[in-house]
């Protein structure tokens, strides 16, 4: 069960909410992906055009065929004329929000520990297997079920002091819509996310959202944000890829963590896509971790977000 926030260029007015994963995210403007056994995250994006598996395969599949190893040997050339970029670990999560802005970065992990009774309350959690509301039309095979609002912050201002949160908006299933009268408040929007949760875990869970949309608002100037909490339920996302987001931010909360891979340890296709990876550079999120990845519409990545995939249930 966690997190997750994703950061995307919308083109329409009310934009379509993408994926669901055993995961919560936070998207900032745009939509995101992303877990012991059923999982629980927060997560956070931010992508140009979502995150569309089958737009990455043909992406991949064009990189394919005659001509494959020479773009393969001319990407990894190129690789080796730049500085690659690496995992940073910061201190705090306002300095990997800070961290993820640095061309020198991939992605940045803030390392905490989650109090143990929280622990013990989470995984009892998961283990009841509680049911979700609105999941009744789901397949019975969804490896997958989440809760999404999107939320917007208002441009930002000179007033360093101020909280960008208590003027920004929420919407979603069960909230008003975006531009209604009696549009919902982003802290309204973040409790209707978690209110599935017994009312500690919510509480707990409500905060690391407040504090995760607030840092990467501040930090990367972004103003839209998908957040969604998902529970996992099966396997997903084994394989090694990169998502077509801005960025993504994860948090997992019972069950292991996401595992990425330093850029020196990636072997890319010449469209950006992930051929393979180098596992001796892999690093895994443990629980409680705050995970901030670019995504492949980062501006400079040029398609090759952070490598990563899902650890297996």
């Amino acid at each position: 069960i966690g997190y997750q926030i994703a950061q995307q260029s919308f083109s329409t007015a009310e934009p379509v909410l993408l994926n669901r994963h055993i995961l919560t995210r936070y998207c900032l403007g745009g939509s995101g992906v992303g877990t012991l056994t059923s999982p629980f995250v927060l997560c956070t994006d931010m992508a140009c055009s979502g995150v569309v598996d089958a737009k990455r395969e043909l992406e991949q599949d064009c990189c394919c065929g005659h001509h494959e190893e020479s773009r393969n040997m001319k990407a990894r050339r190129a690789d080796d004329m730049v500085e690659l970029p690496e995992i940073m670990h910061a201190s705090s999560l306002d300095s990997a929000a800070t961290c993820l802005v640095d061309s020198n970065c991939i992605a940045a992990v803030f390392s905490r520990s989650i109090p143990e009774s929280l622990v013990t309350e989470f995984l009892d959690y998961v283990s009841c297997r509680p049911q979700w509301p609105n999941t009744d039309d789901y397949h019975p095979l969804e490896a997958t079920w989440d809760r999404v609002a999107v939320i917007e912050f208002s441009h930002p201002t000179h007033d360093s002091s101020a909280d960008p949160l208590l003027n920004a908006i929420g919407y979603g299933r069960n909230l008003p819509r975006r531009f209604s009268p009696d549009v919902a408040s982003a802290s309204t929007a973040i409790s209707e996310v978690c209110r599935v949760l017994p009312a500690k875990l919510a509480s707990f869970c409500s905060r690391d959202a407040a504090e995760l949309l607030t840092a990467l608002h501040k930090r990367t100037g972004r103003n839209s944000f998908k957040l969604m909490l998902e529970f996992v339920l099966g396997d997903t996302c084994q394989r090694w890829h990169c998502d077509q987001n801005i960025s993504r931010a994860l948090v997992t909360y019972a069950g292991p963590g996401t595992i990425i891979s330093h850029e020196r340890g990636v072997t890319r296709e010449a469209c950006g896509g992930v051929a393979k990876v180098d596992e001796g550079c892999a690093v895994q999120a443990s629980s409680g971790d705050f995970l901030l990845m670019k995504g492949g519409q980062w501006e400079g990545a040029h398609g090759r977000g952070c490598a990563h995939r899902a650890p297996a249930i």
